[in-house]
């Protein structure tokens, strides 16, 4: 599993898991960053492009825009 993690999560939490031997990329180090001023649904679309599982603690926006883009296809 490769995962993202948004830039609510410590930065530190990716390096530790790097050093377990998982693929985890903190949202500042990811593609040199140009993904920090992108919204939620580009964040989503680009991670799911990479392969990765977005790790993220926007309660609020991701669920909803999850189930948009389930049922968008």
């Amino acid at each position: 599993m490769r995962l993202l993690l948004d830039s609510q999560v410590a930065r530190a939490l990716a390096e530790q898991l790097r050093a377990r031997g998982i693929d985890a990329a903190a949202l500042p180090e990811w593609r040199d960053g140009n993904c920090l001023t992108a919204d939620d649904e580009q964040l989503l679309q680009a991670a799911y492009a990479d392969g990765r599982v977005l790790v993220t603690l926007e309660c609020q926006t991701i669920p909803p825009l999850l189930k948009r883009m389930a049922e968008a296809g």
